[in-house]
């Protein structure tokens, strides 16, 4: 998951203060870089990526329906109906959201970007705080054990969107709670192996810059389907406030990106204690959004940074085992602001 950049993110660059969580500064911040990077991938692949994956969900939940519907006339197998699709996608891909609204996959195997398609959430205005101009931005995002997509937008509002064609619909949350204005966002199982999972937050209010404030950032989660946030306790401050993945293992992991030295924790569900940390490099030039997902026993890092003139994202891999740290793409051509992966992904390499 990650973070955007607001208008302080220009007085950040100026000032060399970088003490705090910025955005993207507007919809139209990356749009010579989009020529250049992920565009050019969505170019050569979008329609047979698209097709492929619109094949595989409506073949692999048409063949649900199909198995489910045999069981119902059988009449006797209903005990045995498959409860928890994974779909393919749900293992295979990582999903990651931009500053220009478009809702890409990101395969780990293959290292590379598809474009799903454009968001069209109907957003109000950013919260005030935050000094967007224009409309709201995606924020945040996590992808939940079904392979959809939970958008957090600058204005506070979360949308569910389907990873199939990015379409949008509200969830009803009320922005806000319990002093939750934005956050990180990310899905975790129950418990080793669970069937369920559950979505957790990393965040808070502002600070007087009108940015999130680390030093004051907690840990909390949100009741699907009723919405309502839950406040678990602080999280461990950083520069910057954390994103969040979790895995199908039960664990719960907060990325906190800063130019003295970036960080990966995890994290007590209960609490928002740290349990463990690994120190990462330290991350170059001017933070702007940032965002992870642990898939395959890996963390896989989108952190976007740039200058005055050109922000683009970065993508890095981490395999806590053995530690090793590699970048595996640079200057992709967008601004990343959030990632997300489903808990049926694979939790180790084997």
């Amino acid at each position: 998951m990650l973070r955007k950049l607001s208008l302080l993110f220009l007085f950040a660059l100026i000032t060399s203060s970088c003490a705090e969580r910025s955005r993207p500064a507007g919809p139209d911040a990356g749009d010579d870089d989009d020529d250049s990077g992920l565009s050019d991938d969505d170019d050569s692949g979008v329609s047979d990526d698209d097709d492929s994956q619109g094949d595989d969900d409506d073949d692999s939940q048409g063949d649900d329906d199909d198995s489910q519907g045999d069981d119902d006339s059988q009449g006797d197998d209903d005990s045995e109906v498959e409860q928890d699709p994974c779909a393919n996608e749900a293992r295979q891909l990582i999903y990651v959201i931009d500053h220009d609204y478009r809702l890409h996959s990101f395969s780990p195997t293959s290292q590379q970007f598809s474009l799903i398609g454009p968001l069209n959430c109907p957003a109000g205005p950013s919260w005030s705080e935050w000094g967007n101009v224009g409309p709201a931005t995606p924020f945040s995002m996590s992808v939940d054990r079904q392979a959809r997509a939970w958008v957090l937008y600058s204005s506070g509002e979360i949308f569910q969107v389907s990873t199939q064609d990015a379409s949008c619909q509200s969830t009803g949350f009320v922005a806000g709670q319990q002093s939750f204005k934005l956050f990180g966002m990310g899905f975790s199982a129950d418990a080793p192996g669970a069937e369920t999972d559950s979505l957790y937050i990393s965040g808070g209010d502002f600070s007087l810059l009108g940015t999130l404030d680390p030093n004051n950032a907690r840990l909390g989660s949100i009741s699907i389907p009723t919405m309502a946030v839950t406040s678990h306790g602080p999280v461990p401050s950083g520069e910057f406030t954390p994103e969040l993945s979790g895995n199908g293992d039960g664990d719960l992991f907060a990325y906190y990106p800063g130019v003295g030295g970036a960080t990966i924790r995890s994290l007590d569900k209960s609490s928002g204690s740290p349990l463990h940390s690994w120190s990462l490099p330290a991350s170059s030039g001017t933070v702007a959004a940032w965002a992870f997902a642990y898939w395959g026993g890996s963390f896989y890092i989108f952190l976007s940074t740039g200058d005055l003139f050109s922000t683009s994202a970065n993508v890095y891999r981490f395999d806590p085992n053995s530690g090793s740290y590699e970048q595996i793409l640079s200057n992709t051509g967008n601004v990343v602001v959030g990632a997300g992966v489903s808990t049926c992904a694979p939790v180790s390499a084997d």
